[in-house]
This record gives structure tokens, sequence and C-alpha cells, in this order.
């Protein structure tokens, strides 16, 4: 699986919004790709940050660690599949969250793009930075994670940033 560079990640202190996104390219089909990003109730199977997850129609249910805090978010998904996961938050300790996920082919390999808004809200800047120095963190231990868990259903050693196995 090849390499990917850290997650563009940026402040806007006119909105009050925290914006990631994130490319990178899995070395697998896109069914599969998209199978593992958008099966949510697994994510604690192989994902350390996520302490639960759980599913119920189109809600996610999930308890994130974040240090020695947990966080429970709650988030309305829409899934296109084989093409798209997007989630908006429902409930939790920000005010918004936005997401998205897209996949497509690219050769053998899918190019996986991933985006994101926060909004603090009465948390402010402050913790908005926070928040996005840890978003920033997160975005690559998942990904890294998403490289281990297609790699241990394929059977390829997963790799992560400069070609290294994981």
């Amino acid at each position: 699986m090849s390499g990917t560079a850290a997650p563009d990640a940026s402040v806007s202190p006119a909105d009050g919004v925290f914006r990631i996104s994130h490319t990178l390219t899995i070395e697998a089909p896109r069914p599969l790709v998209y199978d593992v990003v958008s099966d949510f109730s697994r994510y604690p199977e192989f994902i350390n940050d996520v302490a639960a997850a759980r599913l119920d129609g189109d809600l996610c249910t999930m308890v994130l660690r974040i240090g020695p805090m947990t966080v429970p978010l709650k988030t309305r998904v829409e899934r296109v599949p084989g093409q798209s996961v997007q989630f908006t938050l429902v409930e939790g300790p920000i005010r918004r969250l936005m997401g998205r996920w897209t996949f497509a082919d690219d050769g053998p390999s899918t190019a996986v793009a991933f985006s994101a808004d926060v909004e603090a809200g009465t948390l402010g800047q402050w913790m908005l930075r926070v928040v996005g120095r840890v978003a920033e963190r997160h975005v690559q231990k998942v990904e890294a994670a998403f490289r281990r868990r297609i790699a241990a259903l394929t059977g390829a050693p997963a790799m992560v940033e400069g070609g290294r196995e994981t």
C-alpha cells in the first residue's frame, strides 16, 4: 500500500471551523476498501482510538478515546455503496461535525479522499486548535488501522508512509 503525506488541516479564525482533508491510495479493490471504511461497528476491533461503536439504521453511536478521556458521538451516516460515506453530528461535545469519505478506482488500487469540518462552538478557538491537533493525529492512526485491516483481509503486508511494513 502506498505511503501518504500528513493530512492537510487548517483552522479558520473567521468562522471558527477546523477543516481537515486527506487523500491516500490503498492497494486493494474499491469494494473491499469501502466495506472496511463503512463498517463502523467493527472499528473497535482494529482502531485503538474507538472504544465502542454501534450502527442502528443510519445512526452511528461511537465512543472515541482521546488520551485518558472518552468522547461519545452520535452521527447520521449516509452511504452510497462503493462510492462514499458521509457523516453528520447528531449529538456530541462539539457544535458541528460533518465529514465524508469518497472512493474511486485507481488501477488495481483505490483512491480514498477524506474531508471533515469541525466547529467547536462554546469550546472556543483554543479548544478548536486542540481538537484540530487531535483530529490530525487521529486521521493518521485511522489510515494506518485501515491499511492493517485490509492487509489482514487480503494477506498482503500493510505499508505506511515511507513504505515501511506495519
